[in-house]
C-alpha cells in the first residue's frame, strides 16, 4: 500500500488491542509495574533477568520477575534462552494450598496433617524444550516447552505442564559470544 495508515478496520483492531493490553498491564494484581521494576534493577546490577508472563485465573495475566539469585539459564543453538530452572523457598502450607493435598509428597502430607505448616521446602521449577513431543498430539503435556514443578528434597513431581512458547522472557544486558549470562554496566564499573 501507498499509505502506512491502514484501513479503518485495521485501525479499529489495533485500537482495541492496545486498550486491552494497557488494561491488563495497568491491573495492580497482575504485577506488571513491580515485575518490570525488579527486572530493570537486576539488568543494571547483574546483566541477566527475566519476566514470567502467564495466564492467571484472577487477573487474566500475571507478571513475575526472576533474577539470577533464583534462576539458572541455558540457551539453545540459536543463542536464545530456552531453558530456565528456578529455585525458591516455600513452606508446607503454601505447597498444599498451591498444588493440592493429593499432589504433594507423602512426607509433606504427613507434616501438613501434624500441623507443621511452617516447615521450609525448596521448590524447583524446570522450564525447557520438550524433547519427546509427539507431532499432532494435543494437550499441555505435549507442548513444545515443558514445565515441571518439583519438591526438591523429596524429588517429588508436583505438577507437569507445558507452554506453546517460553513463558519467561530472559534478557542479557550485554554478553560475549561464548557466554550464557549477561554482563551489566555495574559489573564493568
Amino acid at each position: 500500500p501507498d499509505s502506512l495508515e491502514g484501513t479503518k478496520d485495521e485501525k479499529a483492531y489495533y485500537d482495541k488491542a492496545t486498550k486491552i493490553v494497557l488494561r491488563v498491564m495497568d491491573d495492580p494484581k497482575a504485577g506488571f509495574s513491580k515485575a518490570t521494576g525488579e527486572y530493570l534493577l537486576d539488568q543494571v546490577g547483574f546483566g541477566t533477568s527475566g519476566v514470567e508472563i502467564v495466564k492467571d485465573d484472577k487477573t487474566k495475566v500475571r507478571f513475575t520477575p526472576w533474577g539470577v539469585s533464583h534462576m539458572v539459564i541455558d540457551e539453545g543453538v540459536d543463542g536464545q534462552v530456552d531453558t530456565v530452572y528456578i529455585e525458591t523457598k516455600t513452606n508446607v502450607q503454601k505447597l498444599v494450598k498451591n498444588y493440592g493435598y493429593e499432589n504433594v509428597s507423602e512426607k509433606t502430607r504427613k507434616e501438613f496433617d501434624e500441623g507443621k505448616y511452617d516447615i521450609e521446602k525448596t521448590l524447583l521449577v524446570a522450564i525447557e524444550p520438550r524433547l519427546d513431543a509427539i507431532v499432532g498430539k494435543s494437550g499441555n503435556k505435549n507442548m513444545p516447552i515443558e514445565s515441571m514443578h518439583i519438591e526438591k528434597a523429596e524429588k517429588h513431581l508436583l505438577k507437569e505442564s507445558g507452554f506453546e512458547e517460553m513463558p519467561i522472557k530472559v534478557t542479557r544486558f550485554t554478553k560475549l559470544l561464548d557466554e550464557v549470562y549477561g554482563r551489566s554496566l555495574s559489573m564493568d564499573a
